[in-house]
């Protein structure tokens, strides 16, 4: 009698033990779906955000426009690239060798306090006579 008592719980608890382990496998594979799931519409999220800001850069007519910039103490022609940069050229450099050519200046880019340079930029929007 002892010994099939034994064997009974040993057969429950061996039972037990299966549903314990079911269950586990169970959450593992909603957590693992769960994110799968999740990865899958961020990634497609941010692909479909990458496409529709790569069709507006594509879509947008840019002009280029020229200011006076007033040179300031301190100033340098490769500062004033700097803060004027855009995707529009390649390197700060760039735009630099432009403004030393639109100016006339030097190799060096040589540029003197209390004086005005031509800068180019560019710009979406359509500005009329020099007023907008």
């Amino acid at each position: 009698m002892d010994h099939n008592f034994e064997y009974r719980r040993n057969l429950r608890r061996e039972k037990l033990e299966e549903k314990r382990r079911r269950a586990q496998i169970r959450k593992v594979r909603i957590a693992v779906t769960l994110f799968s799931v999740l990865f899958l519409v961020t990634a497609v999220v941010s692909a479909n955000a990458l496409i529709a800001a790569a069709r507006d850069r594509e879509t947008t007519v840019y002009h280029k426009y020229y200011t006076q910039v007033y040179v300031r103490t301190g100033d340098s022609v490769w500062k004033i690239a700097d803060s004027y940069m855009s995707d529009r050229y390649e390197s700060v450099k760039d735009l630099a060798d432009e403004i030393i050519a639109i100016n006339q200046l030097d190799s060096e880019g040589t540029i003197y306090y209390g004086t005005t340079i031509v800068v180019p930029y560019y710009s979406s929007e359509v500005l009329m006579n020099g007023t907008d």
